[in-house]
């Protein structure tokens, strides 16, 4: 109101309740501020509350906040605190630093922007029990402002490199949260927050405990193209075991035919190393039920390696795919010894059903399918 152009005893006049709770201190201390007449001081004081919480959230507060990250010297620093004060104080901090997110304002145009801005906030989202729709309204403009900041046409001193680095990795938290606020009942919401599901990536999934990416999948029921992702992320996690995978298609709305599409596409869908195109070949063979159209589909290099129960032996889906499209034809037995499939490259995505059918009919080899 000051800064509006509203004169002292109109301040107290609106204020007259609010004013008669604070002790006599506090209003001694009010009233000084409120006669300040320099707008540079005003600004200063308005801005205090975010200052203070700034401040707090990288500095005195950091370690409470984040205790695995307090060292001694080179070594972790131990806790004497138990792991629940620790949460409570964080809680509690969280809860007040919220308080201060309507005093935030934006700097002026030409101003550098450093991570202690928004670090602050960060710590609201990861430590609150709820995030509320008026706390995602306080922060959304200050995510908004640190973007544009960010930008390549913003007239500012840019940050140095690290600090760019450290600022994405800090916006990247909380937007995500924003997006899907995890289960405020343990885990790391560094980690459980993935965001929305028509942004997650295959990868992001991959990178999650079990636990987590199955809380994710409980709050988008019915996402089939999520439920893909995450089929997909089974085999790129390195980790997943069959039962975790069964556990995830049971999810999906067409679990029966799901797979095949998953399997033809899988160069633009997976992609990844040799790991990954096994582990989907394992997962798949690992299926009792798994048909003879998607045992073709899979890559032939993996697919051709792949156990069966006895050591040294074929899987015996392979083997029967083999069989059924070669026959008793020696020549195309033959032409699919020195079938082109390998181990890596663009090769190495060729299906078995691809190169099976070109050794029966004797036709030239295909090409790899095609990536997005």
């Amino acid at each position: 109101m000051r800064r509006a152009g509203s004169d002292e005893q109109q301040v107290l006049a609106h204020f007259a309740e609010e004013l008669s709770a604070l002790t006599d201190e506090e209003q001694i201390d009010f009233s000084t501020f409120l006669g300040l007449r320099s707008t540079t001081l005003l600004n200063r004081r308005c801005h205090a509350p975010v200052a203070w919480v700034q401040g707090a959230a990288s500095g005195t507060w950091r370690h409470l906040l984040n205790p695995t990250q307090a060292k001694d010297g080179y070594q972790l620093a131990p806790w004497r605190a138990p792991a629940a004060a620790l949460a409570g104080l964080a809680t509690m901090f969280a809860e007040t630093a919220a308080r201060a997110l309507p005093f935030w304002e934006p700097e002026e145009r030409y101003s550098a922007i450093s991570p202690s801005e928004v670090a602050w906030v960060r710590e609201i989202v990861l430590h609150l029990p709820t995030v509320t729709d008026d706390v995602k309204a306080g922060i959304r403009p200050i995510v908004h402002d640190a973007r544009k900041r960010l930008s390549a046409h913003h007239p500012g001193f840019p940050p140095r490199h690290d600090q760019r680095r450290e600022l994405e990795e800090i916006l990247d938290t909380i937007e995500r949260v924003l997006a899907d606020p995890p289960p405020s009942v343990g885990g790391d919401r560094r980690r459980t927050a993935l965001g929305a599901p028509d942004k997650v990536t295959v990868r992001e999934l991959a990178g999650v405990p079990a636990q987590a990416l199955s809380d994710y999948l409980d709050r988008h029921t019915g996402d089939d193209s999520l439920v893909e992702k995450a089929l997909l992320a089974c085999a790129a996690s390195g980790h997943r075991s069959e039962d975790d995978f069964e556990r995830v298609l049971r999810r999906h709305t067409c679990p029966d035919t799901v797979l095949l599409p998953l399997t033809e596409g899988l160069r633009g869908n997976l992609g990844g190393a040799p790991t990954w195109r096994e582990a989907w070949t394992r997962l798949i063979l690992a299926r009792p039920d798994t048909q003879p159209a998607l045992v073709r589909a899979l890559p032939a290099w993996p697919a051709l390696r792949a156990r069966g129960d006895r050591y040294g032996s074929a899987h015996p889906s392979v083997v029967a795919a083999v069989r059924d499209a070669l026959g008793a034809d020696q020549d195309a037995w033959n032409r699919f010894a020195i079938c082109p499939a390998t181990n890596s490259g663009p090769s190495a995505w060729l299906r078995l059903g691809d190169l099976l059918d070109a050794a029966a009919t004797g036709a030239p080899w295909p090409k790899p399918p095609g990536s997005r």
